[in-house]
């Protein structure tokens, strides 16, 4: 306040899942004078409204064409023989590259991110999914990929457990 009363105001907002920005505004009550803080804070508010949602109706149509991103993080119980390098079909395909061609396969239009694979873990860092199942238009999160994801590894012959813990999917083979 003091000479020249005025108020910026931050808004943002963010998704709760991911933590990724959906719209970040900044609003200028400008100058003012006689006004309370309570009434600059409004103006400021008020401003910076317009673009706010704008930018978060954006955000959200972007989600719609491109998905929203969850985390993937495959790994090996400790002291099973199987590796991600292990061949697990006939044709000496290995447990690596069946679970990169399956997310490849279900990823929201083949978007997803590798971050790396050693021999017992494998993360992917990005891997794009629908807002809405295809199937059946109900919401489609974390959870429903994993457990497509996990039935697909037991088709596979692998013994798997799951943890999913907001768009994190943590799955752990205990057995080959």
């Amino acid at each position: 306040v003091g000479d020249r009363p005025s108020a910026i105001v931050v808004l943002g907002a963010y998704e709760a899942s991911t933590g990724n920005s959906l719209a970040n505004t900044v609003g200028n009550s400008g100058v003012f004078r006689g006004a309370t803080e309570e009434q600059l804070i409004q103006r400021a508010v008020t401003s910076g409204m317009d673009g706010f949602l704008d930018a978060m109706q954006s955000k959200f149509m972007a989600m719609l064409d491109e998905g929203h991103s969850i985390f993937v993080d495959v790994g090996l119980q400790q002291g099973i023989r199987t590796t991600f390098d292990t061949p697990l079909t006939a044709k000496q395909i290995s447990l690596a590259e069946l679970l990169e061609a399956w997310i490849s396969d279900n990823a929201f239009r083949n978007k997803y991110h590798l971050q790396g694979t050693t021999q017992s873990r494998m993360v992917f860092d990005e891997v794009r999914i629908p807002l809405r199942d295809p199937r059946n238009g109900r919401r489609y999160g974390a959870s429903q990929f994993g457990s497509q994801l996990v039935a697909h590894m037991r088709t596979l012959g692998l013994t798997v457990t799951r943890d999913i813990k907001s768009s994190t999917v943590l799955i752990t083979v205990t057995q080959p």
